[in-house]
């Protein structure tokens, strides 16, 4: 244990030992995570007894009568799907409305959006998937809908969090990011550069053992504790015991996160700004003013790079391209693209030619061939 735990911690232990129901247990792991303080040297500590709280609960779900329970899901369409969260009044329906010239209410009291709110913001040719969701508030997942909510955030392919620029912007992103943390989703950091596979033969491998800091013997007792004696774990980059178990662990979901800064036409709204670029320089973070329509642009194409996508046109062979492009990964090939047109094109498959990135127009390329944004690809097939 670590030292610098403070002395209620023993307590609060023996509190959750002496627990006989679920709910208390639940009650008893709240107040030791409210104890427990947030640094490097608990952050191991912190995540055993959130497994603990998330088994409880878990437990106490099964235990409800599933007909009592709200569940909402939202198709994906479009691009790509993007999760608009954040605290009440941080300006969600404003924004949405400005993105996507939606009809959404907006209003100054609390808790406006009572269910997700759907709507396309252009981005080019590829239009994006909107999805606002109700506001954000402490123990969020244990409210009535909460876990309803949650699993639209988890299916979608990124988040973005509204956060109001003058009212605690620093405390306000780190409530979410916690509630997101305890919901299974990780936004404050990268997916670690590990990959687990789960075999039936030749005990637990550690690949790029010299990119560890800790010992391997303790993932080896992660595996036995998960009743899993066969695995091969490759580390490609730096990475802890820890990020090991995390990505063990598939309740845990690695989500991109946006941060748009409401509110910047007030006064204090730079300080708040800044304040935030300054407590998570790893996450972007954009400025906006929805009351005057300002940094529209900028959120776009923000939230447009982090998705990571390209769209990519095609044409057959003598006909003019098609004017709606196919969205891929930035790493995709022309492989890739003949998937997306139809399976059997790879099978029958001579060539293609690519108009856009390639070092001339029309260039002859292979299956292959790396495409880029805005790329023309014309795949010949065998007659």
């Amino acid at each position: 244990m670590p030292t610098n735990l403070p002395p209620g911690f023993i307590s609060a232990s023996n509190a959750y030992d002496e627990a006989t129901s679920t709910k208390e247990k639940m009650k008893a792991i709240a107040n030791i995570l409210s104890i427990i303080p947030k640094h490097k040297g608990t952050e191991k500590l912190r995540m055993v007894w959130k497994r603990k709280l998330a088994r409880m609960r878990d437990l106490d779900e099964r235990a409800a009568t599933a007909g009592k329970r709200f569940s909402i899901s939202v198709r994906k369409d479009g691009a790509a799907q993007v999760a608009v969260i954040g605290l009440p009044n941080a300006g969600k329906s404003a924004l949405l409305n400005l993105l996507t010239n939606a009809n959404v209410e907006v209003a100054d009291y609390a808790f406006t959006t009572a269910l997700p709110t759907i709507a396309m913001m252009p981005c080019g040719r590829a239009p994006v998937q909107l999805v606002e969701i109700p506001a954000v508030m402490e123990d969020w997942r244990d409210t009535e809908n909460g876990r309803s909510y949650l699993g639209i955030v988890r299916n979608a392919d990124m988040i973005v969090a509204v956060i109001d620029a003058i009212d605690d912007p620093v405390g306000s992103l780190e409530l979410i990011v916690e509630e997101l943390t305890s919901g299974g989703i990780i936004t404050d950091r990268p997916a670690p550069p590990v990959k687990v596979e789960v075999g039936s033969t030749g005990g637990i491998e550690i690949l790029g053992e010299k990119y560890l800091d800790g010992d391997p013997a303790e993932i080896r007792q992660a595996f036995q504790a998960r009743n899993i004696h066969c695995a091969t774990v490759r580390l490609v980059g730096r990475a802890t015991v820890l990020d090991v178990e995390r990505v063990m662990d598939k309740r845990i979901q690695y989500q991109r996160l946006v941060i748009v800064v409401t509110k910047g036409d007030l006064s204090g709204s730079t300080e708040g700004f800044e304040a935030l670029k300054k407590a998570f320089p790893h996450l972007t973070v954009l400025p906006a003013s929805p009351l005057k329509g300002e940094g529209m642009e900028l959120v776009r194409d923000g939230v447009w790079d982090k998705l990571g996508l390209i769209r990519v046109y095609t044409k057959s062979p003598g006909k003019k391209r098609v004017e709606k492009p196919i969205t891929l990964p930035v790493d995709s090939t022309v492989r890739d693209v003949a998937i997306r047109v139809h399976k059997d094109l790879v099978k029958r498959f001579t060539f293609a030619r690519i108009w856009g990135s390639a070092r001339f127009p029309g260039q002859k390329v292979g299956l292959d061939h790396s495409v880029g944004d805005g790329d023309t690809v014309e795949v010949h097939i065998k007659k």
